[in-house]
This record gives C-alpha cells, structure tokens and sequence, in this order.
C-alpha cells in the first residue's frame, strides 16, 4: 500500500548505501513505495527501462487502492 501522505507530499526515501542495491524504499511506515537507486551505476537505458517499471507498478497499485 502506498500512504496518501506520500502521494500528496511525496516519499520519504531511505539512505541508500552507494551500489549496494538498485532500489530505495520508502521509510514512512506502511508505504511499500521504491524507486530505483540514483547511486546505483548502471546504464541511463536500462535505468530508464526499470523506472518505467516501477512507475507503471506504483500507477497501477494506488489505481487499484482507490477503488
């Protein structure tokens, strides 16, 4: 689930340890929101094709929770 608060004033990412994980996670309690790692190296393509992914995913889940 994803917090309204986090959509309405956006999430508060983690502290992500530099090119440990290609995902931060939101901290707020009882928000499963994630971005990709800006840290994290790795090619602007496919770096563009996961946040697509994680952005279609997120779309889709607060579409699906406001119903």
């Amino acid at each position: 689930m994803i917090r309204k608060r986090c959509v309405r004033r956006g999430h508060k990412w983690g502290n992500a340890v530099p090119g440990m994980l290609p995902w931060q996670f939101c901290m707020r309690a009882l928000c499963d929101g994630c971005r990709v790692n800006p840290d994290y190296p790795m090619p602007p393509e496919m770096r563009a094709a996961l946040e697509a992914v994680v952005l279609e995913d997120m779309a889709a889940r607060l579409k699906e929770e406001s119903r």
